[in-house]
């Protein structure tokens, strides 16, 4: 992968194909999200609650630490496949 530059790798660049495939990675990410927030019913014991919610918190933040990353890696690409579209 390239240097990531955030004024040259913008993924709100991206027109066509490529915006549907980042469009779709996106909704990936908001069901991901949405996921957790179902994942753990209450189970009426507190202790447990507290426990279930800190393992589910810190599954949710590194999952979503590495879509993060693999955003990057999948705006790049796009971009790098198809250079003449995104040349400034």
């Amino acid at each position: 992968m390239t240097y990531f530059n955030p004024e040259i790798y913008d993924p709100a660049k991206l027109t066509g194909d490529e915006r549907l495939i980042m469009d779709g990675f996106d909704t990936a990410v908001e069901e991901v999200e949405s996921f957790f927030v179902l994942l753990m019913p209450p189970s009426g014991v507190e202790a447990l609650d507290r426990l279930y919610e800190g393992v589910a918190e810190d599954l949710r933040d590194e999952l979503l630490g590495m879509l993060a990353v693999s955003r990057i890696e999948l705006t790049c690409s796009l971009m790098e496949n198809t250079p003449e579209k995104y040349d400034e």
